[in-house]
Formats: C-alpha cells, sequence, structure tokens
C-alpha cells in the first residue's frame, strides 16, 4: 500500500476546503444546530431520582414541554438537512461532481433531505421494535419476580448495544449509499 505524505495530504485537504464553500455552509448548519442542541440539554437537570423527576415534572408547564419537544424536533431536522447535503457537496472532493443530487438547485437539496430523513425514520422504528422486543420479556419476569429487576436490565441492554451499534454503522453507510 502506497504511503501518502501528511504534507500532501493536508495541502489537498486546505485547497479543497478553499475552493468548495458549500461544504462549509452546510458545516456550519450542522454545527449551529449541534451547539443548540447541547444548550438545550444542559437546562434538563440529571435527573437520578423520583424525587427529583417530579420536582422537574412540576417546575415547568406542560406548554413548556411541548415547546422544548418542538425545538429539539425542528433542530433535529436542521441536523439532517445540513448532513444530507454536506455528504452530497462533498462528493465533488471525490470527482463526483457531476451527481444529479449535488445540492447545487433547490430540489437536489429537499431530494437529499427527505431521502436521509427516510432512512432516520425507519431506523427510528426499527430501534423501537428492538427495543419493544428485548423489553417485553423483561417487563413479563420483573412482574414475576422483581428482585431479578437489576440481573435482567443489565443483560437487555448488553443485547441493545451491540445492535444500537451494528444499526449506526449501517445507517454512516447507508447515507453515503443513499447520496452517491
Amino acid at each position: 500500500m502506497e504511503k501518502i505524505p501528511f504534507q500532501l495530504l493536508c495541502t489537498q485537504a486546505w485547497r479543497a476546503s478553499i475552493t468548495h464553500k458549500l461544504a462549509w455552509i452546510f458545516g456550519c448548519i450542522i454545527a449551529g444546530a449541534s451547539a443548540l442542541n447541547i444548550r438545550l440539554s444542559q437546562d434538563i437537570p440529571n435527573i437520578t431520582t423520583s424525587d427529583t423527576l417530579q420536582t422537574v415534572l412540576q417546575t415547568k408547564s406542560p406548554r413548556e414541554w411541548l415547546v422544548f419537544l418542538l425545538i429539539l424536533i425542528v433542530l433535529f431536522l436542521v441536523r439532517i438537512f445540513g448532513n444530507s447535503n454536506l455528504v452530497a457537496s462533498l462528493a465533488s472532493l471525490a470527482d463526483k461532481a457531476n451527481l444529479y443530487n449535488y445540492p447545487r438547485t433547490l430540489r437536489a437539496v429537499w431530494n437529499n433531505f427527505f431521502r436521509v430523513l427516510l432512512l432516520e425514520g425507519l431506523l427510528l422504528i426499527f430501534l423501537s421494535v428492538v427495543i419493544g422486543i428485548i423489553s417485553f420479556p423483561l417487563i413479563i419476569a420483573v412482574s414475576n419476580n422483581f428482585g431479578a429487576i437489576r440481573l435482567l436490565g443489565a443483560l437487555g441492554l448488553l443485547t441493545f448495544i451491540p445492535i444500537a451499534c451494528i444499526v449506526f454503522f449501517i445507517r454512516q453507510y447507508a447515507i453515503f449509499y443513499l447520496l452517491f
């Protein structure tokens, strides 16, 4: 395998970042949405006991919770928008600038967004089904023997973590596959 000099790699990356301004725009969109999401997440205190859960739920009105949820959904959609079009705009770096979904037109931008949104929705449904399948036997077992909740919860988590990791890698690959 041929070794690439570090200086050549940095030079090519610098030239690409200067010439492809569209990638900067979509990268800034992702960064802004992620920063706002982190800031909003810091407003939620760490809930560890049922007492703090009750106080947190009682201090905010249902309208405040609804607004908070809507803002998180909008930020999620903005991140999907930026991510899908960033990947499509970076296709030009791989000498694939003549792709039909390169985000030059508004139609291509929205097509990229809806493709990745559909993928995210399908993966969310899949993970919800997996959580339901894992938690259903746990709920039945815990209802018969409450003392087994820690062991069964740990086993359920050990089952879910590899599935979630695999879904994450499939998601990343699928985004590139859908957009390229």
